[in-house]
């Protein structure tokens, strides 16, 4: 977890916490099955939107991201705002309409001491990852394999 901040406890009340994407549809941490990037993010941060530019760039012609082909889900979560025509604009602009959710208030369930945040969750929801910056996704992609070495019977749903 070099470089970044550390979750205690997932509780219950952060994995049922509803996450709204840009079509209005709710989701949560616990509905969702296999692995889970959480990015948290904020209107106005510059390193937010350089990352937005990244995924936006390293998409391939399906529209999958380097992490969605290594298994990822990518839910950038804007936690302090529910203004989903707000949060779309910026989704138009960084390409990044698939991946934006509004989840206003999840901040008190989580820790989040900075922006960009991102925590990797495992299929079984346990945070095997946790950093403000992701690079070459090295450290994140061997916190996966590490955990999924260490779990070689688990199977995602």
């Amino acid at each position: 977890m070099k470089g970044g901040t550390r979750l205690d406890t997932v509780t219950e009340k952060l994995l049922s916490f509803p996450i709204v994407s840009l079509d209005s549809d709710t989701t949560t941490i616990a509905k969702e099955n296999g692995w889970m990037l959480l990015d948290f993010w904020q209107f106005g941060c510059e390193p937010c939107f350089k990352q937005f530019i990244k995924f936006g760039c390293e998409t391939d012609s399906l529209g999958s991201t380097i992490l969605e082909q290594n298994g990822i889900k990518i839910l950038s979560i804007h936690p302090y705002s529910d203004n989903l025509e707000a949060i779309a604009t910026i989704g138009q602009k960084y390409n990044m309409k698939s991946h934006l959710y509004a989840a206003k208030g999840i901040n008190n369930f989580i820790k989040i001491v900075g922006y960009p945040t991102y925590y990797l969750f495992s299929p079984n929801k346990e945070v095997v990852f946790t950093n403000f910056y992701l690079g070459d996704y090295s450290e994140l992609l061997k916190a996966k394999e590490t955990w999924e070495k260490q779990h070689p019977n688990y199977e995602t749903k």
